[in-house]
């Protein structure tokens, strides 16, 4: 039975509807139906309750789906070591857009000059990576934040701190370190709640009773440095950004405060991709720049 079945029922037992499962693997909803049938034909059995509301598991699909994913893994696993025997390899791997900007391309680089080919995926969050993981939509993703899960093989690959990023012209710009209550009156610039650097940022500023003064909320994909140099507020930005910072006008400051940092990790479906992966991504971050 293909792949794609298995994953078609993982992603609809996920949603609870065969219609948004349609929609999340870009199939059609007769394409999911179908796959579906010829699941519950090859066990003999239903698998969900269809009803106007959507679909509920049934005992049977409850089981299938406990115990799927890790057969899946291995069944993935044991494709990619085939691969690797015939010379040929394709790995579908996600991250983030600040990853895939500065971190990610010299490891893909480097992979594909061994004749294994990267598929690169880039979500806003990292909770889209690691749902993406549990649909098997894809093989592997890097994603800000420590995970552990024992449907995933994972490796912290680094930290880096958070920094300040403002006008030169800004009285704090003669610092060379600042404090979030330094900043905290200060007119800041965000991602939507859901961003992780604000999750980690918020969370500091709660630590110490207050909360920071957001004033422009602007959407995933806007570049918000932009923001920042035509003085719209400050914002805070991981290491990697801000070492890539080339706008003359513009100056990052690092935040004073032991909890100010991000975790990078590197999550697979199965062990053989992680640590397929693992070498050249740690390789990568040694050879890469600092602020």
């Amino acid at each position: 039975m293909n792949l794609d079945v298995f994953k078609s029922f993982l992603v609809t037992a996920q949603l609870k509807s065969m219609a948004k499962a349609s929609e999340k693997l870009n199939l059609s909803h007769p394409a999911i139906s179908k796959q579906i049938r010829k699941m519950e034909a090859f066990y003999g059995t239903s698998l969900f309750i269809r009803s106007a509301a959507g679909v509920e598991l049934t005992e049977a699909g409850k089981l299938l789906y406990q115990r799927i994913p890790h057969v899946l893994s291995e069944l993935e696993a044991i494709q990619n070591e085939i691969h690797s025997l015939t010379g040929s390899k394709k790995i579908k791997l996600g991250t983030l857009p600040s990853l895939s900007a500065y971190y990610v391309p010299k490891a893909i680089f480097d992979l594909e000059s061994k004749g294994i080919h990267v598929d690169l995926t880039v979500q806003n969050t990292s909770e889209q990576l690691v749902d993406m993981l549990r649909d098997h939509t894809i093989d592997a993703a890097i994603i800000d934040t420590l995970y552990e899960s024992s449907f995933f093989w994972s490796r912290e690959l680094f930290s880096e701190s958070f920094y300040v990023v403002l006008p030169i012209s800004h009285p704090l710009s003669a610092l060379n370190s600042l404090t979030l209550e330094q900043i905290k009156n200060e007119p800041q610039i965000m991602y939507p709640p859901a961003c992780s650097i604000r999750k980690c940022v918020s969370s500091l500023y709660a630590e110490q009773g207050t909360s920071p003064f957001i004033k422009s909320e602007i959407p995933f994909g806007d570049f918000i440095l932009g923001y920042v140099a035509a003085g719209a507020g400050i914002s805070i930005v991981p290491e990697m950004i801000a070492a890539h910072i080339s706008n003359p006008l513009l100056k990052a400051i690092p935040i004073v405060n032991p909890q100010a940092f991000r975790t990078i990790t590197l999550l697979a479906v199965s062990e053989a991709t992680g640590k397929l992966l693992l070498r050249d991504m740690k390789r990568n971050r040694q050879s890469g720049n600092n602020v």
